[in-house]
């Protein structure tokens, strides 16, 4: 009896001593864990250090004085492969943004993803708040202010493949815009009968513009140059939108000084028949608004609606992307915008014609006339036709550097960016780039972008073989040495 109640008690002593050791194990691995979540440390082993944040986002975000939330409504998995693999760079990024703050107690960057398909309340929740599209955004919001991001900014791309990944660059840029360290304001000229921000008439109003750049954390003001001295001290952008009626000598004056002297940015939007009174400042900066209107012969340039549908682009930033993923714009009545050859010699500046009209088109000179409307000759500008024309110019300081000075570009058209036009074909994307561009919006940190590398490896069948018989070789001994060894105990 002694001896089998000495046996029980061994045996029992074993069962508990083995479920003690369970249970310190579970224990152990459990503190090991909150430990790892705690106290890690991340290591870039990347040959271009792809996953590693510049020294200049790690200087800014480290300062963060106010907490980022970000919400990331791009899926993990989708039908476009694109945007599958957005999503795994944008996360991978995100999560460097997070180790980064961890320790910032006033200024954290937290990140919320939400599957639009299977999370549906949620992204509708968002989509609400932020007066954005419910899937395929990333948005920024720290207190009241906030910011969408759209996954075309991330990328840069070269006939028609995308090349590099500026993905940190675009998220600094909307951190510091939504935490107040950078925040841009547009001022629209009124008092001409342009086109106002807070009217919602489909064909004249710019309302949704104006949402549009809210999205963007951008502030927004109209203001009259009658009514004011000079333009704000704080207008990053001035847009003139439509004017009906022509500018007075004293505005075009403040006009000229805001992009001369203080290297202004301005975007015009310029119909035809309407009289402005721009010449002379477009003049100056070699740019030429014919008194035409652009008419095409050809089908396969005009929509149903009698709109011209614009699908030749200059290489440029504005353009890049409408030319790489074949975008066409959308445009209704429309003047030539071309470079002024007549204009005096500049060799500060630089006239770029952005877009252009087909070869069946034709500016019409006589447009006023009652008769029907046909090509001469004599008289007409034969297409293609610049409908669009930048000017920059760069200031020399006394270092010898040169320095982006003002800004010029002017549209032959403005109802494209209207209510009932602007989120046609690619109009909104073109204005995107264009105010982007005219305002350096993500440009001025001097973060890099990621050059992606694609590897591609070819394999034969014996090598295929012998690679898998490799990669299974190992586990499987290792599984028949452990039955080996539990036979043997058995036994």
């Amino acid at each position: 009896m002694n001896k089998k109640e000495d046996f029980k008690n061994t045996e029992r002593a074993k069962k508990i001593g083995r479920i003690l050791n369970i249970i310190l194990a579970i224990i152990f691995i459990f503190g090991l864990n909150i430990l790892a979540s705690k106290y890690y440390l991340r290591k870039d082993l990347t040959k271009n250090r792809v996953h590693s944040l510049s020294p200049e986002t790690l200087a800014y975000i480290q300062k963060l004085k106010k907490p980022v939330e970000i919400f990331v409504t791009i899926p993990s998995q989708s039908p476009q492969a694109q945007l599958s693999e957005t999503y795994l760079m944008v996360s991978r990024l995100l999560k460097e943004y997070q180790y980064a703050t961890r320790n910032n107690k006033n200024g954290k960057i937290t990140v919320e993803y939400i599957n639009p398909f299977k999370q549906m309340q949620r992204a509708h929740q968002i989509a609400v708040q932020f007066g954005v599209q419910k899937d395929n955004s990333i948005i920024l919001k720290s207190g009241n202010d906030y910011r969408q991001i759209n996954p075309t900014e991330l990328y840069t791309s070269q006939h028609g493949e995308i090349e590099k990944f500026k993905g940190e660059q675009v998220l600094t840029s909307a951190i510091l815009n939504v935490t107040g360290s950078q925040k841009e304001k547009i001022v629209f000229i009124g008092g001409h009968g342009e086109m106002r921000i807070n009217d919602v008439d489909p064909l004249r109003g710019l309302s949704e513009l104006n949402r549009l750049l809210n999205t963007y954390n951008i502030e927004t003001a109209q203001i009259e140059l009658t009514q004011t001295s000079e333009i704000p001290s704080d207008a990053n952008l001035v847009i003139i939108a439509s004017p009906q009626t022509t500018f007075l000598p004293e505005e075009i004056a403040q006009l000229r000084q805001y992009l001369s002297d203080r290297n202004g940015r301005l975007i015009a939007f310029l119909d035809p028949v309407a009289q402005h009174g721009l010449d002379d400042l477009l003049y100056e900066w070699g740019i030429l608004a014919d008194d035409m209107l652009i008419l095409d012969s050809s089908i396969d340039f005009k929509a149903n609606s009698g709109d011209l549908i614009l699908r030749s682009f200059t290489n440029h930033p504005i353009t890049q992307f409408l030319e790489d993923n074949q975008l066409a714009v959308l445009a209704g009545l429309s003047r030539p915008i071309r470079p002024d050859i007549a204009s005096p010699l500049d060799p500060r500046r630089t006239v770029t014609p952005l877009i252009w009209t087909s070869e069946t088109s034709w500016g019409e000179r006589a447009y006023q006339t009652m008769a029907a409307m046909q090509f001469d000759l004599n008289k007409d500008l034969k297409g293609p036709i610049p409908i669009a024309t930048l000017a920059e110019r760069n200031v020399n300081s006394q270092l010898g550097i040169n320095i982006r000075g003002g800004r010029l570009v002017v549209f032959g058209n403005s109802n494209f960016i209207g209510n009932n036009r602007i989120n046609g074909l690619g109009n909104r994307i073109l204005l995107q780039n264009t105010i982007n561009w005219t305002i350096d919006l993500n440009d001025l940190l001097n973060i890099p972008p990621k050059t992606l590398n694609n590897f591609q490896i070819t394999l034969s069948q014996k090598d295929l073989i012998q690679t898998s018989l490799g990669i299974f070789a190992i586990p499987t001994s290792m599984a028949c040495i452990g039955l080996l060894v539990f036979l043997i105990r058995k036994r």
